[in-house]
């Protein structure tokens, strides 16, 4: 039996449909179990399904209407290509241009139409079609690529492979179609070109899905992770989460050094005590939010302890990282924190900080022993009349900066 037999246009277009509505009742099914990721996994249902019924009405090319079996086929088959490209978008919380999907999808379609309404000639059709959707799916590639590390996650490695052939298969249906014989990448052709298009799509529909699924277990994983990595009261990273963001920050700081503020709310206890502890619960959250307000992207905020929080700031200098010790002592000193009773908290920060510095056989200092240096001086502060950021008093030039240095980046 010849390849051209095994591989029948009628087998192929059946199998792409049943397997685009089986990945949709599969995706469908887990949305529902889903917690945060409902609405990709949904979107990515709805595209394979549009996909599965655009491949269905193919099967009735020459027997049921052409605005059936070409131009609702065809645009279900576009919209579900779109919508992949959504889904993926959603999903790793990517900017979405809406505006430049719908362009894409419409100009993929304006063949379809030109032919159906105004007889421009299937030629035509199948070029700005192909070349459409290639264009769609090299978008998604990239964007994929550059948002996910595809080097540090197996499934985003796979979407990239996949969604780059895919997009590289309609490409070049647009240049058979260009410059060969366009009625043999119709759906229906028992030609080379449209079996092998179609074996792409078939296996698209299988691969795309897998992968999509895959990276939703990792996003899921990875929001697990997070949660356990995250203070239940404060929102912000936990102490074991600190230090181990802060060993990841000390074996990287040949480069340039890096700073660290522990900061601790005054007389608290009294606090706890005239507010009560949903009073003081209230103040911690207030803190949490101005501290990582007043953070960089590229800062830590976590909770110490307690009322006792801390702050990793990279490639910061100890005239930056008094600077923001200082404008964190006097803003939280202006604000207020207004309970549910009608009253109102007012409170003041004592901070300190450090800088980690390199050991005298040239090794960086230990992060431990940079945040102890910073708890000194939180502690020399509280001891100086609170309300105020110091260091540590060891004598060291570095840490008695003068206030008139600043560090633009702190």
């Amino acid at each position: 039996m010849s390849s051209l037999a095994i591989l029948d246009e009628n087998t192929l277009v059946v199998s792409i449909s049943i397997i685009s509505l089986l990945m949709a009742a599969l995706t469908f099914c887990a949305s529902r179990s889903a917690t945060t990721l409902k609405l990709p996994l949904r979107i990515w249902g709805l595209a394979m399904a549009f996909i599965g019924l655009g491949f269905l009405l193919f099967i009735g090319s020459g027997q049921w209407p052409l605005l059936l079996t070409f131009v609702t086929a065809n645009t279900l088959v576009v919209s579900g290509g779109a919508l992949t490209h959504v889904a993926f978008l959603k999903l790793l919380h990517l900017p979405l241009r809406l505006g430049v999907v719908e362009v894409l999808a419409v100009f993929s379609l304006s063949g379809v139409l030109a032919e159906y309404f105004f007889d421009a000639g299937r030629r035509q059709a199948v070029v700005v079609l192909s070349a459409g959707v290639a264009v769609m799916l090299g978008w998604t590639c990239v964007l994929i690529a550059q948002s996910v590390h595809p080097g540090r996650s197996l499934a985003a490695r796979l979407t990239v492979l996949v969604t780059g052939v895919m997009a590289s298969g309609f490409a070049l249906r647009a240049l058979a179609a260009l410059i060969g014989d366009s009625h043999l990448t119709l759906p229906r052709a028992s030609s080379m070109p449209q079996l092998g298009a179609l074996v792409l799509g078939m296996l698209y529909a299988v691969g795309a899905s897998t992968c999509f699924l895959m990276l939703v277990h990792e996003r899921q994983q990875h929001e697990t992770q997070e949660a356990t990595r995250r203070d239940d009261l404060s929102g912000v990273h936990t102490r074991a989460s600190l230090f181990e963001q802060g060993r990841l920050l000390s074996a990287h700081s040949s480069r340039s050094p890096y700073a660290v503020l522990m900061a601790d709310i005054d007389h608290f206890k009294s606090i706890n005590d005239t507010y009560g502890h949903r009073g003081g619960d209230q103040v911690i959250q207030h803190l949490a939010r101005l501290l990582q307000a007043a953070a960089r992207r590229t800062d830590t905020v976590g909770r110490y302890g307690g009322e006792e929080f801390c702050v990793l700031l990279p490639a910061c200098d100890a005239a930056g990282a008094l600077n923001l010790a200082r404008r964190l002592v006097r803003d939280v000193a202006k604000e207020s924190v207004h309970l549910v009773d009608g009253r109102t908290i007012r409170y003041t920060l004592s901070v300190g900080y450090a800088v980690e510095r390199r050991e005298s056989d040239g090794q960086p200092e230990p992060f431990a022993n940079v945040v102890a240096r910073a708890d000194q001086g939180l502690y020399h502060a509280k001891r100086m009349g609170r309300n105020q950021a110091q260091a540590v008093r060891i004598g060291d030039a570095d840490e008695r900066v003068a206030d008139t240095r600043h560090c633009v980046e702190c």
